[in-house]
């Protein structure tokens, strides 16, 4: 520092001696060391001593010696003595901030507790005094002067500057170190069985973490691995929690073990399963499907005997089959059993009508058999025919039942007709012919011309030619013009189809026409009651004629049978099997006074069934 002298000088008139001269004592610029340093310099003169020091930054005056920093002038003046002039000296000098020492930073070293850490920062030097201390993670920016609270797990350089009164700043860092916690992750075992998906995996157990904390409150990414895929073998795989986004905590997995356990195998009814068949000669393999991957196996038994069958049975009987499939490499053992039964076939036999002069000998009489199924024939029946009838020689009666019996059969249900045996006198030609409604099975009087194939033809008032077989002899076709200009062929003594533009209809040669009996006509009604049809044979074809005398045709339902019945307008009444519309009908061949009539809800005589609607089931 600059010292600047200035000795005083007395006054002109005085006698005194020489000046007194003020000395140096030293230079008052230092660093701050918390004391107060007496500049006072020392002086020979004898007058009276004084000084001041004045703060130049702020122009204040001390009244003692500085001791913190900051510049200063000193000011030391001598009055004038005995013998020596008045003085004066000053100079100009500095306090320097001083170095702060004795200062330590604690940093943190541990593992996540889920507390917060913060460096700890004392200054030991005594001199510091209203020390302020300032935080900051980054370097040069100091935040605040509270230590950052640090929790999560990583390592932290905390920063910090401490400031105080006559020092110089001070910088300085710390490390925070939180290192994760070690947990472990336990992953639950599971089952699931073959084929089936994968189940939800879960974790069974998690040690080690801190507090009431989760897994979930801390957000962990919780995933599996497994090698297990839908459709896998059965047998154990290992599964492996996957744990992600957990900061604060180091994760030991310990897996878990997804076992896969054997399925029970699924049986699928047969294509040919049945509760009840009717017998057809046929052996019917019930095997069911099933994804069981054992050896399949059977045993049928006949619940009636108990005896254990080695093959399908064909036979009428009661039956019970179990299928059982082994243990495999991923199905457990299993087994089905169907209760089945075999019904008996129907089987009608028919005594043939015969017809026999009175006191001839009887006829050889004979039967016809309907129902017989896979091409067998009346040698799987059991028993002698016996057929009976109380005609003999000298009877008198028109008409005898034939009885026939003796037959059994363990596959057929056996039903027996009757037949008719009528007798005549030899010269007979009456023409008290009456025909029987549809579909009786009427034979006409033989008289006439006799036709050895198409069976005798005799000649009726009404109705023109008559055959006892095939019914009306039906000539040539009409027109309505026809039938008003064509005598000739009205007057040929056949019965006529007339065809006209509202339909078909019948001229029998008399000139009156069929139809039904619900009003008054110059027909023949088949009965007393009102008729919704009426039906004729003509040319060996039953035909169906409505209330005005047109051809019915098509589905027919006729209250008098109950029944349905089907008319082609080129062949008639259709009898056995039919197809319609693409859907098969059973019509009933047989002429049992019920011939013609559609089956519905039942088994036909081949052994099929047909539904409500009498359209074929092909599943029975």
């Amino acid at each position: 520092m600059l010292l600047k002298i200035c000795q005083g000088v007395l006054a002109e008139d005085s006698d005194k001696g020489e000046n007194g001269e003020i000395k140096e004592n030293l230079d008052g610029s230092r660093v701050y060391d918390g004391t107060s340093v007496d500049l006072t310099p020392s002086t020979d003169g004898d007058g009276a001593r004084s000084y001041i020091v004045e703060n130049t930054e702020t122009g204040d005056v001390l009244t003692t010696d500085p001791v913190n920093v900051g510049t200063y002038k000193a000011t030391y003046s001598v009055a004038e003595g005995t013998n020596y002039q008045a003085g004066l000296i000053s100079y100009e000098f500095a306090i320097t901030e001083a170095e702060m020492k004795n200062v330590t930073a604690k940093g943190y070293d541990g593992i996540y507790d889920g507390h917060s850490h913060v460096i700890e920062v004392s200054v030991q030097d005594e001199l510091v005094k209203d020390e302020v201390v300032e935080y900051g993670l980054e370097l040069d920016t100091y935040t605040g002067t509270d230590a950052p609270e640090l929790i999560d797990a990583g390592t932290y350089t905390v920063y910090y500057r401490i400031t105080a009164p006559n020092y110089k700043p001070y910088t300085g860092s710390a490390i925070v170190t939180i290192t994760q916690k070690e947990i472990q992750v336990v992953t639950a075992d599971q089952e699931t069985t073959y084929l089936e998906e994968a189940p939800k995996f879960t974790v069974d157990s998690v040690k080690g973490m801190v507090g009431e904390e989760t897994l979930e409150n801390q957000h962990a990414v919780l995933s599996f691995v497994t090698a297990y895929t839908k459709g896998y073998d059965v047998g154990e795989y290992a599964v492996q929690a996957v744990v992600d986004g957990l900061k604060n905590y180091k994760v030991e997995i310990v897996p878990g073990t997804l076992k896969v356990q054997h399925r029970t195998p699924v049986f699928t009814d047969s294509a040919n399963l049945y509760t009840i068949r009717v017998y057809d000669g046929k052996a019917v393999d019930l095997t069911p499907a099933t994804d069981g991957d054992g050896t399949m196996s059977r045993v049928i038994t006949n619940r009636e005997t108990n005896e254990v069958l080695t093959s399908d049975p064909v036979d009428v009987g009661e039956y019970r089959v179990v299928y059982s499939v082994s243990e495999g490499k991923n199905y457990t053992e299993g087994s089905v059993s169907y209760d089945f039964a075999i019904t008996q076939a129907p089987l009608v036999i028919t005594a043939e009508d015969k017809n026999v002069v009175f006191g001839a000998k009887a006829p050889e009489y004979t039967v016809v058999y309907d129902g017989f199924v896979n091409g067998e024939t009346e040698a799987v029946l059991t028993g002698t025919l016996v057929v009976t009838c109380d005609y003999t020689v000298e009877s008198r009666e028109y008409t005898y039942e034939i009885v026939p019996s003796g037959l059994s059969a363990k596959n057929y249900a056996i039903t027996w007709k009757n037949g008719v045996l009528t007798a005549r006198y030899p010269e007979s030609d009456s023409d008290d012919y009456e025909e029987t409604s549809k579909p009786a099975n009427s034979k006409m009087p033989k008289s006439g011309t006799n036709n050895p194939g198409l069976g005798a033809t005799a000649k009726d008032a009404k109705k023109g030619y008559v055959n006892e077989n095939s019914g009306i002899v039906s000539g040539k076709t009409l027109t309505e013009e026809m039938l008003k200009n064509d005598n000739g062929s009205l007057n040929d003594g056949y019965s006529h189809w007339i065809q006209t533009n509202t339909g078909w209809w019948f001229r029998y040669a008399d000139g009156s026409y069929p139809k039904a009996a619900g009003a008054v006509n110059s027909g023949s009604g088949n009965s007393s009651a009102a008729q919704s049809y009426e039906w004729i044979q003509i040319d060996g074809n039953w035909w169906a004629f409505d209330t005005d005398g047109y051809l019915a045709t098509g589905w027919i339902f006729d209250p008098v049978y109950g029944n349905w019945f089907y008319v082609d307008a080129n062949t008639g009444m259709k009898t056995g099997w039919v197809q319609i519309d693409g859907k098969w009908y059973y019509f009933n061949p047989v002429s049992d006074g019920t011939k013609g009539i559609m089956f519905a809800n039942r088994m036909t005589p081949d052994g099929w069934f047909v539904r409500e609607d009498g359209s074929w089931d092909e599943k029975r």
